[in-house]
């Protein structure tokens, strides 16, 4: 009954108050005043944009900011063991890019259009070689060595 009664008496570890929701903070709290600025001035570019650019521009514009997001998602959620067979196999893709580069490429010399083609196949082409690269270099750490 006594040893009982010692069991009782122990003290119960204090519940440690409930973490704060997320939604209990201010806007302040959660950014800073850079982002925020940078934020409004997006806006403000996207408004100037709509108001004064032909409607396809803005439609190919946010097609690339989408992209941006996406990409930058994609690959921030991949497994840092999955890095390197995800960028070798992306080669398929700069592969498009020289495409697309080409036909821009192929405009009168000198607009912007040739300038921005005939960059969009230099970055590209040094993707692919650097894909390439690695891909020899990750197979090349599975093949057995001669004795």
């Amino acid at each position: 009954s006594v040893a009982k009664k010692e069991e009782d008496e122990t003290p119960e570890a204090p519940k440690p108050p409930p973490k704060p929701s997320v939604f209990s903070k201010r806007v302040f709290d959660l950014t800073t005043i850079g982002e925020l600025v940078l934020m409004l001035f997006f806006f403000v570019f996207m408004g100037i944009v709509a108001a004064y650019a032909p409607v396809s521009f803005v439609v190919q514009l946010l097609y690339f900011i989408l992209a941006g997001f996406l990409g930058y998602y994609l690959i921030w959620a991949v497994e840092p063991a999955l890095f390197s067979p995800l960028m070798s196999t992306s080669n398929s893709l700069s592969g498009v890019v020289i495409l697309g580069g080409i036909l821009m490429a192929s405009t009168p010399t000198g607009s912007a259009t040739n300038v921005l083609g005939c960059t969009a196949v230099a970055v590209a082409a040094i993707n692919v070689f650097g894909g390439f690269a690695v891909s020899y270099r990750m197979l090349l750490m599975f093949k057995k060595e001669k004795q």
